[in-house]
């Protein structure tokens, strides 16, 4: 971003030297958002319950520190272990086929389209060449393909329906049988493709915040997946970051205090807890359309100033849900 702001500087308006970038910020934004994420406490939980949300974690940030400094084998290898495990970041593929192909195009210049879909054919290659060769590892040691069905199967067909920070598990509870198969079809949809093609069109330019948003997108999650992107908060450009921060801290607090009535005391039922998982997820949503917000307002203030006149009159960029 920073090489990208030096080239096109001269096409920035006057007003806007508030929103440019300077070199210490690519050693202090490094920083603060390391320590965002190490102290989150989120992360924390993760580590205290030893659950293997770590490795998914762990691996995550292998494909963004492969994709940041141009190891694309590292990046998708990371990539297909995360993926053998869990079903959803396969969507990953775009945002990571898109940062190579940026750089290839800023560095060898061609044609775009067909940049991209070189890269991307050899990107599925690559993933599909290690997914194969974890399969049969796993094939070996297991005797059968058994794993399959317990890792895919069990993910696209939704049969936990342990209460969680998610929102599968309450509408299922409550579906219809024969209505299961309509609605489960719709919630994976919406779990991996809908919002892929849309948002790989806008943010083509910044394929690393555009794997940031799919990330958040995962609606099967655990307090684990939280803390990959909740330190964006962090991020100055955010304007509702009070907001968010204060209800996820209450439904924090809540959701515990919830389930214990709920479970033990049985002085509760699922629709408080539920409540509150709602309000939690309520609140990530916030989070992510408040980043796409400030990065489209950044963008757009760029090009035609932070004072924007209409009808002689200074306006208000706001962003309608």
């Amino acid at each position: 971003m920073y090489e990208k702001q030096r080239k096109e500087k001269d096409s920035y308006a006057k007003d806007t030297e508030e929103l440019h970038l300077v070199e210490t910020d690519m050693h202090t934004v490094p920083m603060s958002v390391g320590f965002a994420y190490l102290f989150n406490p989120y992360t924390i939980l993760n580590c205290v319950g030893q659950t293997t949300t770590v490795w998914s974690n762990f691996l995550l940030a292998a494909f963004f520190y492969g994709l940041s400094r141009r190891q694309r084998l590292l990046s998708f290898l990371a990539l297909a272990l995360e993926t053998q495990i869990n079903l959803y970041p396969f969507v990953l593929l775009a945002p990571g086929a898109l940062h190579i192909a940026n750089q290839e195009l800023r560095e060898n210049g061609g044609s775009a389209g067909s940049r991209f879909r070189s890269i991307a054919s050899s990107s599925v290659l690559f993933v599909a060449l290690f997914l194969g060769v974890n399969y049969f590892g796993s094939f070996l040691m297991g005797g059968d393909w058994s794993f399959l069905d317990a890792t895919y199967g069990f993910i696209i067909n939704c049969r936990s329906l342990q209460p969680n920070i998610g929102l599968f598990w309450y509408f299922f509870t409550e579906m219809f049988d024969h209505f299961r198969t309509l609605f489960l079809y719709s919630f994976q949809i919406n779990a991996t493709l809908l919002y892929l093609f849309p948002l790989t069109f806008k943010l083509h330019k910044e394929p690393i915040m555009l794997a940031t948003m799919l990330i958040a997108y995962k609606q099967r999650v655990c307090l684990g997946n939280r803390s990959t992107f909740i330190h964006i908060l962090s991020f100055p450009v955010m304007k509702n970051n009070f907001i968010v921060g204060a209800t996820m801290l209450v439904t924090s607090v809540l959701a515990p205090t919830v389930w214990h009535l709920w479970i033990y005391n049985n002085s509760a039922n699922a629709n408080f807890y539920f409540g509150v998982t709602l309000i939690f997820c309520t609140a990530q949503i916030f989070l992510i359309t408040d980043l796409f917000f400030g990065y489209i307002k950044r963008e757009f203030c760029l090009k035609h100033g932070i004072r924007v006149l209409v009808d002689g009159k200074e306006a208000r960029i706001t962003l309608e849900y």
